[in-house]
């Protein structure tokens, strides 16, 4: 008892404990691993592919939104006509 009289909340520990160490494991939260806490080759790949896919998705719209692609077209064009007044060979592309 603490000194207000009151027990305290049981915490995960304390129901532990209380339970018995060999007998109660908590819940696995971790999605990468298993319940014997081996990593899950599958899920890590799925993972990896998820985060690529949103980057490149996500790089897109700010691509998009921000005109980049538009200024860059106007950057080559201006290039091009420069490398048009000086003489030099257009670049193969």
């Amino acid at each position: 008892m603490n000194y207000r009289g009151f027990e305290p909340r049981p915490t995960l520990n304390r129901l532990y404990l209380a339970i018995g160490a060999n007998s109660y494991k908590p819940p696995n939260m971790n999605l990468i691993t298993d319940a014997n806490g081996n990593v899950d080759a599958f899920a890590v790949i799925i993972t990896i592919a998820i985060l690529i896919i949103v980057f490149f998705i996500s790089r897109e719209i700010n691509l998009w939104y921000w005109k980049i692609n538009e200024f860059r077209k106007g950057q080559d064009e201006q290039t091009r006509l420069l490398r048009k007044i000086a003489g030099e060979p257009e670049p193969e592309s």
